[in-house]
Protein backbone atom coordinates (compact mmCIF):
# COMPACT_ATOMS: atom_id res chain seq x y z
CA UNK A 1 0.00 0.00 0.00
CA UNK A 2 1.35 3.41 -1.00
CA UNK A 3 -0.06 5.64 1.72
CA UNK A 4 1.09 8.99 3.00
CA UNK A 5 0.92 8.92 6.78
CA UNK A 6 2.44 12.36 7.30
CA UNK A 7 0.55 14.85 9.46
CA UNK A 8 2.10 18.31 9.79
CA UNK A 9 1.18 20.17 12.98
CA UNK A 10 2.08 23.73 13.89
CA UNK A 11 1.21 25.57 17.07
CA UNK A 12 -1.00 28.63 16.60
CA UNK A 13 -2.86 30.06 19.56
CA UNK A 14 -4.41 33.06 17.84
CA UNK A 15 -6.51 33.98 14.85
CA UNK A 16 -4.17 36.82 13.99
CA UNK A 17 -3.88 36.79 10.18
CA UNK A 18 -0.09 37.06 10.12
CA UNK A 19 0.36 34.16 12.54
CA UNK A 20 -2.24 31.94 10.85
CA UNK A 21 -0.77 32.61 7.39
CA UNK A 22 2.74 31.82 8.62
CA UNK A 23 1.79 28.52 10.28
CA UNK A 24 -0.49 27.49 7.43
CA UNK A 25 2.38 27.98 5.00
CA UNK A 26 4.62 25.99 7.35
CA UNK A 27 2.39 22.90 7.42
CA UNK A 28 1.65 23.06 3.69
CA UNK A 29 5.29 23.37 2.70
CA UNK A 30 6.23 20.54 5.08
CA UNK A 31 3.99 18.24 3.05
CA UNK A 32 4.90 19.61 -0.37
CA UNK A 33 3.07 22.44 -2.08
CA UNK A 34 2.31 21.91 -5.78
CA UNK A 35 2.97 24.46 -8.51
CA UNK A 36 -0.14 26.62 -8.22
CA UNK A 37 0.77 29.11 -10.93
CA UNK A 38 -2.23 29.54 -13.21
CA UNK A 39 -4.23 26.92 -11.29
CA UNK A 40 -7.82 27.25 -10.11
CA UNK A 41 -8.04 26.05 -6.52
CA UNK A 42 -11.34 25.23 -4.82
CA UNK A 43 -11.11 26.10 -1.12
CA UNK A 44 -13.74 24.14 0.82
CA UNK A 45 -14.32 25.30 4.42
CA UNK A 46 -16.84 23.86 6.88
CA UNK A 47 -19.92 26.08 6.93
CA UNK A 48 -22.44 23.81 8.62
CA UNK A 49 -24.61 26.82 9.37
CA UNK A 50 -23.78 30.48 8.87
CA UNK A 51 -22.89 31.15 12.51
CA UNK A 52 -20.57 33.76 14.00
CA UNK A 53 -16.92 32.68 13.89
CA UNK A 54 -16.48 32.74 17.68
CA UNK A 55 -19.07 29.98 18.10
CA UNK A 56 -16.63 27.50 16.49
CA UNK A 57 -19.33 26.08 14.21
CA UNK A 58 -17.51 27.01 11.01
CA UNK A 59 -13.96 27.06 9.77
CA UNK A 60 -12.63 30.41 10.94
CA UNK A 61 -12.57 33.08 8.21
CA UNK A 62 -8.95 33.94 9.03
CA UNK A 63 -7.81 30.45 8.00
CA UNK A 64 -9.82 30.77 4.78
CA UNK A 65 -8.15 34.12 4.13
CA UNK A 66 -4.68 32.76 4.89
CA UNK A 67 -5.11 29.88 2.44
CA UNK A 68 -6.50 32.16 -0.28
CA UNK A 69 -3.61 34.60 0.16
CA UNK A 70 -1.05 31.79 -0.08
CA UNK A 71 -2.66 30.53 -3.28
CA UNK A 72 -2.67 34.02 -4.76
CA UNK A 73 0.97 34.57 -3.79
CA UNK A 74 1.82 31.37 -5.65
CA UNK A 75 0.10 32.62 -8.79
CA UNK A 76 -3.09 30.57 -8.39
CA UNK A 77 -6.73 31.62 -8.44
CA UNK A 78 -8.72 30.52 -5.38
CA UNK A 79 -12.47 30.04 -5.40
CA UNK A 80 -14.39 29.37 -2.18
CA UNK A 81 -17.56 27.38 -1.65
CA UNK A 82 -19.58 25.15 0.65
CA UNK A 83 -23.17 24.00 0.97
CA UNK A 84 -24.99 24.04 4.31
CA UNK A 85 -27.76 21.51 4.74
CA UNK A 86 -30.52 24.06 4.11
CA UNK A 87 -28.72 26.11 1.48
CA UNK A 88 -30.89 28.22 -0.77
CA UNK A 89 -29.81 29.53 -4.15
CA UNK A 90 -27.85 32.73 -3.62
CA UNK A 91 -26.58 31.75 -0.16
CA UNK A 92 -23.68 33.84 1.10
CA UNK A 93 -21.74 33.10 4.33
CA UNK A 94 -22.00 36.57 5.82
CA UNK A 95 -22.44 35.88 9.55
CA UNK A 96 -19.30 33.71 9.78
CA UNK A 97 -17.19 36.31 7.93
CA UNK A 98 -16.16 34.19 4.95
CA UNK A 99 -18.19 36.29 2.49
CA UNK A 100 -16.23 39.36 3.61
CA UNK A 101 -12.94 37.52 2.98
CA UNK A 102 -14.03 36.70 -0.56
CA UNK A 103 -15.05 40.31 -1.22
CA UNK A 104 -11.83 41.82 0.12
CA UNK A 105 -9.57 39.42 -1.78
CA UNK A 106 -11.61 39.41 -4.98
CA UNK A 107 -12.16 35.66 -4.63
CA UNK A 108 -15.33 34.21 -6.23
CA UNK A 109 -17.86 32.53 -3.95
CA UNK A 110 -19.21 29.39 -5.62
CA UNK A 111 -22.91 28.56 -5.28
CA UNK A 112 -22.84 24.75 -5.10
CA UNK A 113 -26.53 24.57 -6.09
CA UNK A 114 -26.08 26.36 -9.42
CA UNK A 115 -24.33 23.62 -11.41
CA UNK A 116 -23.70 19.99 -10.56
CA UNK A 117 -21.91 17.01 -12.03
CA UNK A 118 -22.09 13.28 -11.43
CA UNK A 119 -18.92 11.59 -10.24
CA UNK A 120 -18.41 7.85 -9.99
CA UNK A 121 -16.40 5.57 -7.75
CA UNK A 122 -16.19 2.00 -9.13
CA UNK A 123 -14.53 0.97 -5.85
CA UNK A 124 -17.43 2.21 -3.77
CA UNK A 125 -18.73 -0.28 -1.24
CA UNK A 126 -22.21 1.16 -0.74
CA UNK A 127 -22.43 4.19 -3.06
CA UNK A 128 -20.75 4.42 -6.44
CA UNK A 129 -22.29 7.63 -7.76
CA UNK A 130 -22.60 11.12 -6.29
CA UNK A 131 -24.04 14.40 -7.56
CA UNK A 132 -21.72 17.18 -6.43
CA UNK A 133 -20.91 20.77 -7.26
CA UNK A 134 -19.40 21.19 -10.73
CA UNK A 135 -16.53 23.11 -9.07
CA UNK A 136 -15.03 19.69 -8.27
CA UNK A 137 -14.34 19.17 -11.97
CA UNK A 138 -13.56 22.76 -12.96
CA UNK A 139 -10.90 23.22 -10.25
CA UNK A 140 -7.32 22.04 -10.75
CA UNK A 141 -6.89 21.44 -7.03
CA UNK A 142 -9.17 21.09 -4.00
CA UNK A 143 -8.00 22.34 -0.61
CA UNK A 144 -10.20 21.03 2.20
CA UNK A 145 -10.45 23.21 5.35
CA UNK A 146 -12.28 21.21 8.04
CA UNK A 147 -12.98 22.27 11.61
CA UNK A 148 -12.11 20.05 14.57
CA UNK A 149 -15.50 19.26 16.12
CA UNK A 150 -17.59 16.61 17.79
CA UNK A 151 -20.46 15.16 15.76
CA UNK A 152 -23.67 13.66 17.09
CA UNK A 153 -23.87 10.87 14.51
CA UNK A 154 -20.20 10.15 13.72
CA UNK A 155 -18.93 11.21 17.19
CA UNK A 156 -16.18 13.29 15.56
CA UNK A 157 -16.10 15.29 12.35
CA UNK A 158 -12.99 16.36 10.50
CA UNK A 159 -11.40 16.17 7.09
CA UNK A 160 -13.32 13.24 5.60
CA UNK A 161 -16.78 14.28 6.78
CA UNK A 162 -16.25 17.85 5.56
CA UNK A 163 -16.30 16.62 1.95
CA UNK A 164 -20.00 15.76 2.38
CA UNK A 165 -20.62 19.49 1.89
CA UNK A 166 -19.68 19.12 -1.79
CA UNK A 167 -23.16 17.64 -2.24
CA UNK A 168 -25.55 20.59 -2.58
CA UNK A 169 -28.08 21.51 0.09
CA UNK A 170 -30.94 19.16 0.80
CA UNK A 171 -29.50 16.59 -1.62
CA UNK A 172 -27.54 15.37 1.40
CA UNK A 173 -30.61 14.42 3.45
CA UNK A 174 -31.63 11.31 1.44
CA UNK A 175 -28.26 9.73 2.22
CA UNK A 176 -29.22 9.66 5.90
CA UNK A 177 -32.42 7.83 5.04
CA UNK A 178 -30.65 5.41 2.71
CA UNK A 179 -27.87 4.67 5.20
CA UNK A 180 -29.44 5.06 8.67
CA UNK A 181 -26.80 3.07 10.55
CA UNK A 182 -23.55 4.69 11.64
CA UNK A 183 -21.39 2.12 9.85
CA UNK A 184 -23.43 2.36 6.65
CA UNK A 185 -23.22 6.14 6.66
CA UNK A 186 -19.47 5.98 7.34
CA UNK A 187 -18.93 3.69 4.36
CA UNK A 188 -20.87 6.12 2.16
CA UNK A 189 -18.69 9.03 3.32
CA UNK A 190 -15.57 6.97 2.57
CA UNK A 191 -16.91 6.18 -0.90
CA UNK A 192 -17.29 9.93 -1.47
CA UNK A 193 -13.77 10.56 -0.18
CA UNK A 194 -12.38 8.08 -2.69
CA UNK A 195 -14.22 9.98 -5.44
CA UNK A 196 -12.76 13.43 -4.69
CA UNK A 197 -9.16 14.22 -5.78
CA UNK A 198 -8.16 16.48 -2.89
CA UNK A 199 -4.73 18.15 -2.79
CA UNK A 200 -4.47 18.74 0.96
CA UNK A 201 -6.57 18.94 4.13
CA UNK A 202 -5.75 21.81 6.51
CA UNK A 203 -7.68 21.70 9.78
CA UNK A 204 -8.71 24.62 11.94
CA UNK A 205 -7.86 23.33 15.41
CA UNK A 206 -6.96 26.68 16.91
CA UNK A 207 -10.37 26.65 18.56
CA UNK A 208 -12.27 23.36 18.25
CA UNK A 209 -15.77 22.40 19.36
CA UNK A 210 -16.48 19.97 22.20
CA UNK A 211 -19.74 18.78 23.70
CA UNK A 212 -22.92 18.34 21.62
CA UNK A 213 -21.46 19.22 18.21
CA UNK A 214 -21.34 19.86 15.35
CA UNK A 215 -23.38 23.03 15.95
CA UNK A 216 -24.61 22.93 19.54
CA UNK A 217 -21.32 22.39 21.30
CA UNK A 218 -18.89 24.78 22.93
CA UNK A 219 -15.57 26.33 21.84
CA UNK A 220 -12.47 24.50 23.07
CA UNK A 221 -9.03 26.05 22.68
CA UNK A 222 -6.51 23.60 21.19
CA UNK A 223 -4.00 26.04 19.68
CA UNK A 224 -2.83 24.34 16.49
CA UNK A 225 -3.19 23.96 12.74
CA UNK A 226 -2.87 20.42 11.37
CA UNK A 227 -2.58 19.26 7.77
CA UNK A 228 -2.18 16.10 5.75
CA UNK A 229 -2.49 14.84 2.19
CA UNK A 230 -4.33 11.89 3.76
CA UNK A 231 -7.64 12.84 5.35
CA UNK A 232 -7.85 9.56 7.26
CA UNK A 233 -4.44 10.11 8.83
CA UNK A 234 -5.38 13.66 9.79
CA UNK A 235 -8.63 12.55 11.42
CA UNK A 236 -6.77 9.75 13.22
CA UNK A 237 -4.33 12.21 14.76
CA UNK A 238 -7.18 14.49 15.80
CA UNK A 239 -9.06 11.63 17.47
CA UNK A 240 -6.22 11.39 19.98
CA UNK A 241 -6.64 15.07 20.87
CA UNK A 242 -10.35 14.45 21.41
CA UNK A 243 -9.67 11.58 23.85
CA UNK A 244 -11.37 9.17 21.45
CA UNK A 245 -10.60 5.54 20.68
CA UNK A 246 -10.22 5.45 16.86
CA UNK A 247 -11.84 2.02 16.65
CA UNK A 248 -14.96 3.55 18.23
CA UNK A 249 -15.26 6.21 15.52
CA UNK A 250 -17.29 4.80 12.60
CA UNK A 251 -15.38 6.55 9.81
CA UNK A 252 -11.95 5.53 11.09
CA UNK A 253 -12.92 1.98 11.98
CA UNK A 254 -14.56 1.45 8.56
CA UNK A 255 -11.53 2.96 6.80
CA UNK A 256 -9.26 0.52 8.60
CA UNK A 257 -11.60 -2.37 7.84
CA UNK A 258 -11.45 -1.45 4.14
CA UNK A 259 -7.66 -1.20 4.11
CA UNK A 260 -7.72 2.53 3.40
CA UNK A 261 -5.24 3.05 6.24
CA UNK A 262 -2.85 0.51 7.73
CA UNK A 263 -3.03 1.62 11.36
CA UNK A 264 -5.38 3.02 13.96
CA UNK A 265 -2.54 4.05 16.27
CA UNK A 266 -1.74 7.75 16.02
CA UNK A 267 1.83 6.94 17.11
CA UNK A 268 2.36 5.15 13.79
CA UNK A 269 1.78 8.36 11.87
CA UNK A 270 4.69 10.50 10.71
CA UNK A 271 4.93 13.99 12.19
CA UNK A 272 7.50 16.14 10.35
CA UNK A 273 6.84 19.09 12.67
CA UNK A 274 5.16 19.04 16.10
CA UNK A 275 3.46 16.01 17.63
CA UNK A 276 -0.17 15.96 18.85
CA UNK A 277 0.91 15.18 22.42
CA UNK A 278 2.04 18.81 22.71
CA UNK A 279 -1.54 20.06 22.23
CA UNK A 280 -3.73 17.42 23.83
CA UNK A 281 -6.04 19.00 26.43
CA UNK A 282 -6.47 17.36 29.82
CA UNK A 283 -10.16 16.91 29.10
CA UNK A 284 -12.34 16.98 26.00
CA UNK A 285 -16.12 16.64 26.28
CA UNK A 286 -17.21 13.90 23.87
CA UNK A 287 -20.55 12.83 22.41
CA UNK A 288 -22.74 10.69 24.65
CA UNK A 289 -22.74 7.10 23.38
CA UNK A 290 -25.61 4.72 22.84
CA UNK A 291 -25.48 0.97 23.38
CA UNK A 292 -27.25 -0.01 20.16
CA UNK A 293 -25.90 -3.34 18.83
CA UNK A 294 -24.07 -3.16 15.50
CA UNK A 295 -25.43 -4.98 12.47
CA UNK A 296 -22.60 -5.19 9.96
CA UNK A 297 -24.70 -6.32 7.02
CA UNK A 298 -26.91 -3.23 7.29
CA UNK A 299 -24.21 -1.24 5.49
CA UNK A 300 -25.14 -2.81 2.19
CA UNK A 301 -28.93 -2.64 2.41
CA UNK A 302 -31.36 0.23 2.02
CA UNK A 303 -33.88 2.21 3.94
CA UNK A 304 -36.52 -0.54 3.92
CA UNK A 305 -34.96 -1.93 7.10
CA UNK A 306 -34.83 1.38 8.94
CA UNK A 307 -37.72 0.52 11.26
CA UNK A 308 -36.14 -2.77 12.27
CA UNK A 309 -32.54 -1.62 12.67
CA UNK A 310 -32.66 2.15 13.10
CA UNK A 311 -31.66 1.84 16.73
CA UNK A 312 -34.82 2.94 18.53
CA UNK A 313 -32.91 2.68 21.80
CA UNK A 314 -30.33 5.18 20.57
CA UNK A 315 -30.56 8.73 21.92
CA UNK A 316 -33.40 10.60 20.24
CA UNK A 317 -33.61 14.33 19.62
CA UNK A 318 -35.74 16.26 22.09
CA UNK A 319 -37.22 19.72 21.66
CA UNK A 320 -36.64 22.33 24.36
CA UNK A 321 -39.83 24.25 23.68
CA UNK A 322 -38.76 27.26 25.75
CA UNK A 323 -35.90 27.88 23.32
CA UNK A 324 -37.66 26.94 20.09
CA UNK A 325 -38.36 29.85 17.74
CA UNK A 326 -40.43 27.74 15.30
CA UNK A 327 -38.10 28.43 12.39
CA UNK A 328 -39.02 24.94 11.08
CA UNK A 329 -35.50 24.24 9.85
CA UNK A 330 -35.57 20.89 11.65
CA UNK A 331 -38.84 19.91 9.98
CA UNK A 332 -37.54 20.81 6.55
CA UNK A 333 -34.25 18.93 6.78
CA UNK A 334 -35.57 15.70 8.38
CA UNK A 335 -35.12 12.94 5.79
CA UNK A 336 -37.60 10.64 7.55
CA UNK A 337 -40.39 13.21 8.03
CA UNK A 338 -40.25 12.45 11.74
CA UNK A 339 -40.79 16.04 12.88
CA UNK A 340 -43.97 18.06 12.57
CA UNK A 341 -45.54 21.31 13.72
CA UNK A 342 -48.57 20.75 15.93
CA UNK A 343 -50.75 23.04 18.07
CA UNK A 344 -50.17 23.18 21.80
CA UNK A 345 -53.37 24.51 23.44
CA UNK A 346 -51.74 24.73 26.87
CA UNK A 347 -49.10 27.15 25.64
CA UNK A 348 -51.34 28.81 23.09
CA UNK A 349 -48.83 28.33 20.28
CA UNK A 350 -47.55 25.72 17.88
CA UNK A 351 -44.73 23.38 18.82
CA UNK A 352 -42.33 20.99 17.12
CA UNK A 353 -43.05 17.31 17.84
CA UNK A 354 -40.62 14.42 17.25
CA UNK A 355 -42.07 11.06 16.26
CA UNK A 356 -39.39 8.85 17.81
CA UNK A 357 -40.76 5.77 16.07
CA UNK A 358 -40.02 7.25 12.62
CA UNK A 359 -36.83 9.00 13.72
CA UNK A 360 -33.70 7.37 12.23
CA UNK A 361 -31.32 9.13 14.65
CA UNK A 362 -29.39 11.00 11.95
CA UNK A 363 -29.50 14.17 14.10
CA UNK A 364 -29.76 16.50 11.09
CA UNK A 365 -32.35 18.48 13.09
CA UNK A 366 -29.84 18.96 15.89
CA UNK A 367 -27.23 20.20 13.40
CA UNK A 368 -29.37 22.93 11.84
CA UNK A 369 -31.13 24.33 14.91
CA UNK A 370 -29.92 27.93 15.25
CA UNK A 371 -30.85 28.33 18.93
CA UNK A 372 -29.81 25.00 20.50
CA UNK A 373 -33.46 24.07 21.05
CA UNK A 374 -32.80 20.44 20.13
CA UNK A 375 -30.83 18.20 22.46
CA UNK A 376 -29.84 14.56 22.09
CA UNK A 377 -30.02 12.55 25.26
CA UNK A 378 -30.54 8.92 26.19
CA UNK A 379 -33.87 7.96 27.67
Amino acid sequence: MNEDLRVAIAGCDTYDLTAVTRETRTVWEALGMPDLKGATVLVKPNILTDAAAQKAVTTHPVLVEAVCRIIQEQGGSPIVGDSPGLQRSGFSPTACGIADVCTRLGVPWVDFTSETVTIRNPRGQVQRRFTVTSAVESADYIVNLPKMKTHQLMYATGAIKNLFGLIPGLSKSPFHLKYPQKEAFAHMILDLYQSIPTEIHIMDAITAMEGPGPSGGFPKRIGMIAASKNAIALDLSISYLMHEQPAALPILSCAYERGMISTLDHNDLIYPLARPQEFRPEHFSRIERDETPKHGFVSVIGSHVKTLFSGSSAPAPRIVSERCILCRACVEICPADALSVEPNPERGRDQIVVNTRDCIRCYCCHEVCPVRAIIVKSS
